[in-house]
């Protein structure tokens, strides 16, 4: 599967986990600004490892929400969390 289409999975799941809209998601706003707390960002961990049939490792993508990263930042670690899986297997 493509990244893009990768990516394009992971923001919809974004939405459906928040109250986001397309018009109010921009990839370089931050996570935090979008109000994506820890929560939700676990919730989006599960979302895509159900969707995807992958193991995330949730420390890895936890660790860059510490840092208050892009939008385009977490979804490029979830890409590649799930690639990384994908290699794994």
């Amino acid at each position: 599967m493509s990244n893009e289409k990768m990516e394009s999975d992971i923001l919809l799941i974004i939405m459906e986990e928040t109250s986001l809209k397309v018009d109010q998601i921009s990839g370089d706003a931050t996570i935090r600004s979008l109000g994506i707390d820890s929560l939700i960002l676990a919730e989006v961990i599960t979302s895509v490892e159900e969707k995807y049939g992958a193991k995330i490792d949730m420390h890895q993508i936890m660790d860059n929400y510490l840092n208050d990263i892009s939008l385009k930042e977490l979804t490029d670690a979830i890409v590649q969390a799930l690639k990384d899986e994908d290699g794994n297997n």
